[in-house]
């Protein structure tokens, strides 16, 4: 039982290292979320295989194989100039998407139809004792493998700047699709009428290219004026709070200045010279924590929050807002949280908002 799910994994993990599903997970990773691209690829491996061990050769007679090669060429190339697309932050809020899951659930669907791996499947399908614990494993094998590749397309992603990523998405959406829908038909017409066609899609391409750079660099500007404008707003409602916080000679006695954390978050925020120590936990434990009002402390982490939830980078970069955001950690719980991960920084700090 346990040899037909690892003899699936591992025909399906050899068998696709290098193929095109690594190359599609790897342009996926530039535009959706990993758990839901892993989603996809599960649903679309499944639904594929499945189809091949339960209908085998019969698929060829419910559709012609150049017909499956055509849908599924023209669904990449779809593919590919929608990595171009560019939406301005407005129209990513108040418009709907179309859901990530499905839509790498049918590039993989389609994709692996009469490849390889489907036809792998069906041979499974014919030795194996436990046929669905093949299906599990056969899908598993596309899910390591396709992790692989987001792992890749990630970290290419934080060295690259999105425009190229885009247009390597872009390119290899493009190959597949030309690919896929040159062995379907293409292939059939003369060389002269294939020349022709494929100029044609590469030239538009060219244009759509230059349309995607242009409009990139527009966009980029408007992007950090708005950026540039939300830090602003941020800083001014910090700053306030601040001010609000600050319990005044009448309780404190002695005004120790930047030696209190109240204090120092005054000093980051209206200093522009003050320098930001690069060792937080070592600067901001040794400040003095007078019984601030954690209530207020605590507003001043969901303005962060807000902040950070349009421009998640910036938890991480923002060292001004790192103090920011350990100052007042330490007024609410008398410690800071560590982790340059905003996701599990919002797991935790939800425990004592």
């Amino acid at each position: 039982m346990l040899m037909d799910y690892l003899g699936a994994v591992l025909l399906i993990f050899f068998a696709e290292m290098g193929d095109k599903t690594q190359f599609l997970a790897m342009a996926f990773a530039t535009k959706y979320p990993v758990k839901k691209i892993l989603i996809g690829v599960g649903i679309g491996a499944f639904l594929n295989h499945g189809m091949a061990m339960l209908l085998g050769k019969a698929l060829l007679q419910l559709m012609p194989g150049n017909l499956i090669s055509f849908i599924a060429g023209m669904m990449f190339l779809f593919f590919a100039f929608q990595s171009l697309s560019i939406e301005e932050e407005e129209i990513e809020e108040s418009t709907p998407k179309f859901g990530p899951v499905v839509t790498v659930a049918l590039a993989f669907f389609l994709g692996e139809l009469g490849d390889k791996t489907q036809l792998s499947a069906l041979g499974l399908s014919v030795d194996a004792h436990y046929v669905f614990l093949a299906l599990l494993g056969t899908t598993t094998g596309m899910i390591i493998t396709s992790s692989m590749g987001i792992f890749v397309g990630l970290k290419l992603g934080k060295k690259i700047p999105e425009d190229k990523l885009k247009l390597s998405a872009f390119i290899m959406f493009l190959i597949f699709g030309l690919q896929k829908v040159h062995n379907a038909y293409l292939n059939q017409l003369s060389m002269i009428f294939q020349w022709v066609i494929v100029g044609l899609v590469l030239a538009f391409s060219f244009y759509a290219g230059r349309s995607f750079l242009h409009k990139y660099k527009t966009v980029q500007e408007s992007t950090f004026l708005k950026q540039a404008e939300r830090l602003r707003q941020t800083k001014d409602k910090i700053e306030l709070k601040v001010a609000s916080m600050c319990n005044g000679l009448e309780v404190c006695g002695v005004c120790d200045g930047e030696g209190c954390l109240v204090g120092y978050m005054r000093k980051v925020l209206t200093d522009a010279q003050v320098p930001i120590h690069e060792d937080v936990s070592l600067k901001i434990s040794k400040l003095k924590n007078k019984a601030f009002d954690a209530a207020e402390a605590k507003v001043i982490i969901e303005y962060l929050m807000s902040y950070y939830n349009q421009h998640p980078s910036e938890f991480e970069n923002n060292i001004t807002l790192r103090h920011l955001r350990h100052s007042a950690e330490y007024i609410i719980m008398n410690k800071m949280i560590s982790t340059d991960n905003y996701d599990d920084y919002k797991r935790e700090i939800q425990k004592y908002l």
